[in-house]
C-alpha cells in the first residue's frame, strides 16, 4: 500500500497543478477584456495591453482561461492570444545589464509592470527587447521577470 501511494501521490499532484505544463503566450492586441467567463454576456474584470504575458490554462470553445503575473484569472477570445514571447518586470527599479552576469555593467533599470519581449535567454538571464521594433534593452535576471 505503501509504494502504491508513493506512486500515486507526484502523478496526482502534477495533474491537479495547471502550472505544470500550462503554456505561456502573451496577447497580440491592445486593450483586451478579460471577462469573468467565456462569452462576451460576462463582466469584464481588467482590460489587458499588448504583448501582457498570460499563463493558458484551459479553452473552452473560443475562449481561453488564463492567469497573468499577478494570479489573477479572467477568460479571453482565443483569437487575442498569440505565441509571442514576453514578460513582466517583477522587481521594483531592476537593473537592466549589457550582458548576461552580475558583473556586467548595468544598462539602466525598467519598473514593476513593464512588458517587455524576450529576444534571447541565457544561463538564467533574459534579454528584453521592446515589442514593437525589437530593439534590445538589456538583459535581466530571470528571476525578475515572470512570463517567459
Amino acid at each position: 500500500m505503501r509504494k502504491l501511494i508513493l506512486f500515486w501521490f507526484p502523478v496526482l499532484l502534477f495533474a491537479v497543478s495547471p502550472a505544470w505544463g500550462a503554456p505561456m503566450k502573451s496577447l497580440i492586441s491592445d486593450k483586451v477584456n478579460v471577462r469573468s467567463g467565456p462569452g462576451m454576456n460576462h463582466g469584464i474584470l481588467y482590460r489587458a495591453n499588448l504583448g501582457y504575458p498570460i499563463e493558458v490554462e484551459q479553452q473552452v470553445g473560443d475562449w481561453v482561461r488564463i492567469k497573468d503575473w499577478q494570479g489573477d484569472r479572467g477568460w479571453v477570445s482565443k483569437d487575442m492570444v498569440g505565441n509571442i514571447k514576453t514578460v513582466v518586470v517583477l522587481g521594483t527599479d531592476a537593473n537592466v545589464r549589457k550582458a548576461p552576469g552580475l558583473s556586467e555593467s548595468s544598462v539602466g533599470k525598467v519598473s514593476r509592470g513593464e512588458i517587455y519581449k524576450v529576444l534571447a535567454k541565457k544561463a538564467g538571464w533574459v534579454k528584453l527587447g521592446y515589442y514593437d521594433d525589437n530593439q534590445e534593452v538589456g538583459w535581466i535576471r530571470e528571476d525578475l521577470v515572470w512570463g517567459h
